[in-house]
């Protein structure tokens, strides 16, 4: 990534921004899936724990909302370049919450 970036300078580019790390359709597919196994389970596990604590029974989820929240990564660069544009490393956020609401007996 640096050495295109020292491409793209060296060729009269003057200012670079906008540049974000992602994920492809497949992985990020595979992360929302993972995501929302994650968080039902939580749920359903909390919707368990509530229904032990007060002596009922868990009837079941009368609805499920899921929303969904994306957040590239974006890349800084340094003032002073050294031999090439240097890239920072970062981290991809991908958070997905679930709302059930929940029968008890």
């Amino acid at each position: 990534m640096g050495k295109m970036l020292d491409l793209a300078i060296s060729h009269g580019a003057n200012e670079v921004g906008g540049i974000y790390f992602g994920l492809s359709a497949d992985k990020e597919q595979q992360a929302q899936t993972t995501a929302l196994n994650l968080a039902v389970k939580d749920a359903s596990t909390k919707a368990t724990t509530i229904t032990g604590a007060m002596g009922t029974k868990l009837v079941g989820p009368l609805s499920v909302s899921i929303g969904y929240y994306y957040e590239p990564t974006r890349m800084t660069l340094s003032q002073t370049p050294t031999s090439e544009a240097p890239v920072m490393p970062g981290q991809l956020q991908y958070t997905v919450n679930v709302q059930m609401i929940y029968a008890f007996d």
